[in-house]
């Protein structure tokens, strides 16, 4: 009965992880069009918290549209940059479905002002099929350079930009690679010890779906690492409580248990070790 409890619980916050997960990795973005991209490995920041680059602009200066914005980052010639690319085009999809950018200014999230959503709607006027499509290409150089957040951005895309074929074409030799290739990418985020990865990974392992199967097992073991990490940082909002870990724990083995704690022990150590490196 735990366990149903767990995964009812964890099924209704999958979206709420994704978007988490999805800006885990990154700063508050400055109001639309106030943006001077620089190179994202020139910013500061703790490097379980991949920050991407911005100095804000003052109102008089040129607001650079979303097609100069993303031929500047994508001139840079670096990952960090493709990804961030990759990033403004889909916040731009998610605003102009939504009317806002979900989770706006995470960690602190707050709603946009009116003149924020002003902005953001003035820059985002400027998408078209042609850059919706190409922040696949520059996402597919975020993901193979190992660039944070970029699996979990490829996650949420889907195969193709289509998340429905992982249903609709399950056995597609297509599907079955983009598959694959998504869980190698948030298998190696997670092994580095990537918050939002983690998060991403162990709601997959607790409630199988379209890219695993269900696995106790694994499911312990990142479930775990998440809980090391949030009693570290923020320990009232853990997903991943002792109940909760526990209840994870019914049917596994002993020598299951001792493999996932292990495991999370070696990712929090991990995650540890990032945080004291040079910001």
């Amino acid at each position: 009965m735990a366990k149903l409890a767990l995964r009812a619980t964890l099924a209704i916050g999958a979206v709420a992880a994704l978007m988490v997960a999805w800006h885990v990795a990154k700063p508050a973005r400055p109001a639309a069009g106030h943006e001077q991209h620089a190179p994202a490995s020139a910013a500061s920041r703790p490097a379980w918290f991949s920050a991407l680059g911005g100095a804000r602009r003052t109102g008089s200066e040129h607001k650079a549209t979303l097609s100069e914005q993303i031929d500047t980052l994508i001139a840079s010639g670096k990952p960090d940059d493709a990804f961030q690319a990759a990033y403004l085009v889909n916040s731009c999809i998610w605003f102009n479905k939504l009317g806002t950018l979900p989770f706006f200014n995470f960690p602190q999230t707050r709603e946009m002002t009116a003149e924020e959503k002003r902005d953001e709607a003035a820059l985002c006027s400027g998408m078209t099929e042609r850059i919706k499509s190409s922040r696949l290409e520059h996402l597919a150089i975020a993901a193979r350079a190992g660039v944070d957040g970029a699996d979990t951005l490829f996650l949420e895309i889907g195969p193709f930009d289509d998340p429905s074929a992982l249903e609709t074409r399950p056995n597609d030799p297509l599907v079955l690679a983009w598959k694959q290739q998504a869980l190698e990418q948030l298998t190696a985020a997670a092994e580095r010890a990537n918050l939002g990865s983690l998060l991403m990974l162990t709601s997959n392992y607790v409630n199988g779906g379209t890219l695993v199967d269900a696995d106790p097992a694994l499911a312990l073991a990142y479930g775990n690492a998440v809980h090391r990490i949030y009693e570290e940082i923020i320990p009232a909002g853990d997903p991943f409580s002792v109940d909760n870990l526990n209840a994870m724990k019914e049917g596994l083995s002993a020598e299951q248990i001792a493999a996932a704690n292990a495991t999370g022990a070696r990712i929090f150590a991990r995650f540890q070790a990032n945080r004291r490196q040079p910001r």
